[in-house]
Order: structure tokens, then C-alpha cells, then sequence
């Protein structure tokens, strides 16, 4: 599978004559990609730890602490924010709805994360 995926992405003239079988055979043009995907798996176990959480995970709690409020003002790494609970509200909702968007698409792109996973034993770079 690897040398057929190099045989056509390692060239701009293959990548050519393959379009021109999809035009001949009226199929889909596809973007070719590799077909182990290491960090497919580990983009989603993130995606689901922020999701299941209601701080939001590390990162976003990190950011949240950088926060200072000083005399009813608000501070990002010294600069004065505006800040109101409505806004909070609202930032918490969109995160949530770009994670929960964020996964979806994911799991359109790629289905069986496993399966994806189990092909890394036809990376030559990953044998001993």
C-alpha cells in the first residue's frame, strides 16, 4: 500500500495521468493521502477530553487562570479585556460547539480510527 501511495504522491506527472483515469472512468478525483495516520487517534482522544469537560480541558483552563481581575477589571497577560458573564457564557458555548464539531469531522474523515491505526505496521519507519 505504501509504494502505491509513493508511486503517485512522490509525483506531480502520476498525480496528472491518474486524473485523467478519473475523468476517463467518470469517477471522483481524490486527494491521495497516506494510509497510516499516527496522529489521527491522539487529535481525537484531545478532541474527547474537551469535550467531556466542563473547564474544558488543560489548555482552556490554563487560559482562564491567566486571567486577572483587578478592581472589576479583567486582564489577559496585562491587557485590560472586556468581560461579562454573558461573554463567558458565550465563549463556553462556542467552544464546546467547535470541539463537538471538530469531532464530527473527524469521524467523517476517518471512520475507523482503529483500522487507520492498525495500518502504521506498513510504515517503514516504524519497524525495528
Amino acid at each position: 500500500m505504501e509504494s502505491v501511495y509513493g508511486y503517485f504522491a512522490n509525483s506531480n506527472s502520476r498525480q496528472a495521468r491518474l486524473k485523467e483515469m478519473h475523468a476517463i472512468l467518470d469517477t471522483d478525483d481524490v486527494k491521495l493521502k497516506c494510509i497510516h495516520t499516527p496522529t489521527g487517534k491522539s487529535t481525537m482522544d484531545t478532541l474527547r477530553d474537551m469535550q467531556g469537560e466542563e473547564e474544558g480541558g488543560t489548555k482552556f483552563q490554563e487560559f482562564r487562570y491567566s486571567l486577572v481581575v483587578n478592581n472589576g477589571n479583567t486582564y489577559f497577560k496585562g491587557e485590560k479585556i472586556r468581560s461579562t458573564r454573558q461573554m463567558r457564557l458565550a465563549v463556553d458555548g462556542m467552544r464546546q460547539h467547535l470541539v463537538n464539531n471538530l469531532i464530527d469531522n473527524m469521524n467523517y474523515r476517518l471512520p475507523d480510527i482503529g483500522l487507520f491505526k492498525a495500518f502504521r505496521i506498513l510504515d517503514r519507519k516504524s519497524l525495528p
